[in-house]
């Protein structure tokens, strides 16, 4: 680093394009430069200085205001504290430099109009740079809000339906805006709040999986028919066109919706606009839930993850929005769509009707807890899958039968442990009693509510003794009655014929048959 500033305070464009150009080569890859604070300090004044933003300042190269900027990025990797690179006026310069300015549609034409593409290089390293330094430092998230960095983003946003702008300037951009809702909480209720940010983000969403095709007419209610022919065309498109770049740019999106969304709902102020909003924004999930399968890839995997944790926000009144009509046939919709030799990829049927519902979105959803549990990851990261199945359980009646005819059947012979063998049954069973307790607890919950809240059908089902720490948890354990928490019809438990006449000889404290 003393070496390139040498080569910096001889004021030769040449010689220090070369130096920042070898000093980037170097540590690319590097996240500790090992470099005392002062000299730091230094070195970051030094490559400030070439980013001039005052009116009548002399021209900096623009190849080398990039070797900069990928400077800082890589300095603002360790960066700590209150130093030159966290201060208002390096934010301000560095900000100006992404084209987040006051005219972002004039700033945005100057930056695709260079045929070269520099311009293009030092807007998108200006982004990484600046989410890099807000991550560091708190009190740099706020210094952007007062700047306006959230806002530019949404109006440039608004420019991807009559604009082109590249891949990279979305993708940062939204990188930048998850990060400015994950750090300052003032920014996200700003964005939520007067700037309409949700309505603004789901158009976006909207517009990025369907290019522009005609609008679907607003849902008038609950009943997500409202939307079927448009969505059935949208899922039949969108299902053969979904790329990585697409999965990607969908992610940060998703995930600066979570941040913008959460905790909103259980503040009760939701109005009827933003109440449309989330239902869009529910059969915008629908779509993904169906198009994409949880085995595809690692970017697919990862988009169907955040579509969960959006969905952990979205009011459980939202959850008819997750059901299709039952003359619904996506899979048909899918395998004309999708290339013949990827039909594989597909060989779990999506489509499963119960009552007058096709319930695809909740089979994509068990075929994700499949796809977790069989990758062998941690059970933390069922968390967000299984509250998300037991808010929509609990919320509605029909998703919480058709879960429970699912994971919970009607009993025949039983002659093994609920928590031994392959099924998915089996294996959320022996999450009851993981290490932990977490994710035990939403399952154990989740298995509660299937059983309409009846200790006596838990207990059938998952044993005693795995059931044990719900039924303690909630005064259960010695058999004493409790308010149920929702409403349940009061039709009977449907045993087999099998399981009724075998039942006395079950060992209730584990569920099998006395051999």
């Amino acid at each position: 680093m003393e070496a390139v500033l040498n080569e910096l305070d001889v004021n030769t464009s040449e010689k220090a394009l070369s130096a920042l150009k070898k000093f980037n080569a170097k540590n690319f890859k590097n996240f500790s430069l090992g470099e005392s604070a002062e000299v730091r300090e230094r070195f970051c004044s030094s490559l400030l200085e070439l980013l001039p933003i005052e009116e009548g300042a002399v021209a900096i190269p623009v190849k080398l205001q990039i070797e900069a900027i990928i400077s800082l990025r890589i300095v603002s990797r360790e960066q700590y504290g209150n130093t030159k690179l966290t201060s208002s006026q390096s934010l301000k310069k560095l900000l100006k430099f992404t084209g987040l300015d006051i005219d972002v549609k004039s700033t945005l034409s100057q930056i695709t109009s260079d045929n070269s593409g520099l311009s293009m290089q030092v807007a998108i390293e200006s982004l990484k740079c600046v989410g890099n330094i807000v991550l560091k430092k708190e009190s740099s998230a706020c210094a952007c809000g007062e700047l306006g960095a959230h806002k530019a983003i949404l109006e440039r946003m608004k420019l991807w339906q009559t604009e082109t702008v590249p891949y990279d300037l979305k993708f940062f951009d939204m990188r930048l805006l998850f990060i400015l809702t994950a750090v300052d909480t003032k920014i996200r209720g700003t964005i939520h709040g007067e700037l309409n940010g949700f309505h603004k983000v789901v158009c976006a969403i909207d517009y990025l999986m369907f290019g522009g095709a005609e609008q679907p007419s607003q849902p008038s209610g609950s009943d997500a028919a409202t939307l079927v022919p448009q969505l059935v065309c949208r899922v039949a498109v969108y299902a053969a066109n979904i790329s990585n770049d697409s999965a990607a740019l969908l992610s940060e999106m998703l995930k600066t919706i979570f941040n913008i969304t959460l905790n909103w709902c259980d503040k009760e102020d939701i109005n009827k606009e933003q109440m449309l909003v989330f239902k869009c924004f529910t059969h915008l999930l629908r779509v993904l839930f169906v198009s994409i399968h949880p085995h595809r890839g690692t970017n697919e995997l990862k988009l169907i993850s955040h579509c969960i944790d959006a969905l952990m926000n979205v009011p459980v009144s939202c959850s008819g929005c997750l059901l299709l009509p039952a003359q619904v046939k996506v899979d048909e919709l899918l395998q004309h769509q999708i290339d013949p030799n990827m039909q594989l990829l597909y060989s779990e049927k999506l489509d499963k009707v119960y009552t007058d519902y096709n319930m695809a979105v909740f089979v994509s959803l068990l075929n994700f807890v499949c796809a977790k549990l069989s990758l062998g990851e941690e059970s933390s990261a069922l968390m967000p899958v299984m509250a998300v199945l037991r808010i929509n359980a609990a919320g509605n009646r029909t998703v919480r039968k058709f879960l429970r005819q699912e994971l919970l059947p009607p009993l025949g012979r039983v002659e093994s442990r609920p928590d031994f063998g392959n099924s998915l049954k089996s294996r959320l069973v022996k999450l009851m009693t993981a290490a932990g307790g977490s994710i035990g607890s939403v399952v154990a919950d989740l298995f509660f509510i299937l059983c309409k809240e009846n200790p006596k059908r838990l207990v059938k089902h998952t044993g005693y003794g795995n059931a044990a720490g719900l039924l303690m948890s909630r005064g259960m354990l010695g058999g004493v009655a409790q308010p149920k928490e929702y409403n349940y019809s009061e039709d009977e438990d449907s045993d087999t014929e099998e399981y009724l006449q075998s039942r006395l000889i079950v060992l209730r404290n584990n569920g099998v048959y006395l051999l």
